[in-house]
């Protein structure tokens, strides 16, 4: 018995991968309250895919999913290539560099303080580019409210998080 208990266990931390991976699926059939567990939290079945399905904003949420990916393939694919070819093209050691380190900046810092440096930065009252608009004599927007501002800054900020 011992051996076989040793053996499944070794066989579940071997597929511990696809064990993950259906995690999501599982939590999707429950009403999931996460302190809870699985054993406090009410079986569904499908009621959450039906309740997402018959959502009134379902086309458009399925719309902006596409549409989000679209424009970040579109724009996320070939930017790494074109950076990389103009710092090569770079004889200033000093701007390459600099240019280098601003684009690893999110991967050495986790995402929700990069968000915040973001969304400090696009602050109408206090950030650096309603500083500028102010300085211009524009009225400040907050990029981050606006539907159409909002998804060029999605695009920036993907691009700029998937070098």
């Amino acid at each position: 018995m011992k051996g076989k208990l040793a053996k499944l266990g070794h066989d579940i931390w071997k597929a511990r991968t696809v064990y993950l991976l259906i995690l999501p699926v599982v939590i999707s059939l429950y009403d999931y309250k996460i302190y809870k567990g699985f054993d406090g939290s009410k079986f569904v079945g499908f009621a959450n895919f039906i309740k997402l399905f018959k959502a009134k904003d379902f086309w458009l949420m399925i719309r902006n999913v596409v549409m989000l990916n679209f424009w970040s393939l579109i724009f996320c694919f070939p930017a790494p290539i074109i950076l990389a070819i103009m710092l090569n093209e770079l004889r200033l050691s000093k701007v390459k560099k600099i240019v280098q380190t601003i684009t690893f900046l999110p991967h050495f810092i986790s995402m929700v303080a990069f968000v915040a440096l973001v969304t400090a930065f696009l602050s109408p009252s206090t950030g650096t580019i309603g500083s500028i608009m102010k300085f211009f004599g524009m009225e400040p927007i907050w990029l981050m409210g606006d539907r159409s501002p909002l998804e060029c800054v999605y695009g920036t900020v993907d691009v700029h998080q998937r070098f």
